[in-house]
């Protein structure tokens, strides 16, 4: 083999081994674990408020990470260590599952049973977001919105849904159980519900490497729309623990209006909006980076929005089929 044609063969297998080696290291457990940290450390926007030292945990934690530790262990770690920020807008999500604070609603009763139409409801219409009726016995609507995923159009024919009900004297909108998705789409209804222009709190966004940088405050507001067809009448709405993310803000924002009162149990407390990385292995890494204040002052992380009513079902009321927070909201 003449020499040039074997240096270059050679040079070819050394840059094959490179770029297998550095493909390697970005799977590289320990390499996967440290971005993991850094993103928490650089994004999330809970530290002060939760007191936790993130320097102390990794500390803890980084010695049980080696280049040998398998995918599967590696989760289990990364799992353990986000679970810590008690935080379920806070996630790994690999092949392996979802991870973090996932059992975050296990410890709460779910405070909502499956309806029997036949027992409360006169009508009753099923639909991939909204489910509506008119009660028994009462001249009352019914609204179950059952997520806020999707297209603001989707939730704009919420319109044809008031109009449908428009003969009735109330309103029950129901969001038990409702975990969320966009706020914009929250903000879709809640509008419809106003008034007038009404100040419902401020956020701000984490923007800096050090636990307390942010941004400054940004103002939320409700706002009629322009020639739409308005929800003044009473409304109430039902909650639970599960009524979660963007359903808060939802709650956050109509709770400001003379015409609604809040039936049921606590929100959830997950008042952030996340953002998304990816981890070297291409896990997706989801991280709290906002914090909010509602107009008396205080964020909702993990406490939740109070009921007007707070109303319980009881496990007698369960087994008997009673839905005492939608009577509550009857009554």
């Amino acid at each position: 083999m003449k020499p040039i044609v074997y240096f270059l063969l050679l040079s070819t297998m050394i840059m094959g081994c490179k770029e297998a080696l550095f493909e390697d290291e970005t799977r590289n457990p320990e390499y996967v674990f440290d971005t993991y940290w850094k993103e928490i450390d650089r994004n999330y926007s809970f530290f002060s408020p939760s007191r936790l030292d993130w320097d102390s945990l990794y500390q803890a934690m980084r010695p049980m990470i080696s280049s040998t530790v398998s995918e599967d262990s590696l989760f289990n770690i990364l799992t353990k260590a986000t679970d810590v920020l008690h935080d379920a807008h806070t996630n790994i999500y690999s092949p392996h599952g979802i991870g973090g604070s996932i059992d975050y609603f296990n410890k709460y009763p779910i405070n909502e049973i499956t309806l029997d139409v036949d027992v409360y409801f006169e009508s009753y219409t099923t639909g991939s977001i909204f489910d509506y009726g008119k009660l028994k016995n009462s001249n009352i609507g019914y609204i179950k919105i059952k997520t806020f995923e999707g297209l603001a159009a989707d939730f704009e024919k919420i319109d044809l849904l008031f109009e449908a009900l428009a003969i009735t004297d109330k309103i029950i909108l129901d969001v038990r159980s409702n975990f969320g998705g966009k706020i914009s789409n929250s903000q879709v209804i809640a509008n419809r519900m106003a008034d007038s222009k009404r100040y419902v709190g401020e956020y701000r966004i984490r923007n800096g490497p050090d636990h307390d940088d942010f941004s400054e405050w940004i103002s939320l507001f409700v706002s009629p729309p322009e020639g739409i067809t308005l929800l003044t009448k009473p409304v109430h709405i039902l909650t639970n623990r599960r009524s979660f993310s963007a359903t808060e803000w939802f709650i956050l924002f109509a709770d400001a209006l003379p015409n609604v009162m809040v039936v049921g149990d606590t929100t959830g407390g997950g008042s952030a909006i996340p953002v998304f990385r990816e981890l070297p292995n291409g896990w997706m890494l989801r991280i709290s980076n906002t914090q909010i204040r509602t107009p008396a002052g205080k964020d909702f992380q993990n406490t939740g929005l109070f009921p007007d009513v707070p109303v319980w079902i009881t496990t007698a009321d369960e087994e008997n089929g009673r839905d005492t927070i939608l009577e509550k909201a009857m009554e």
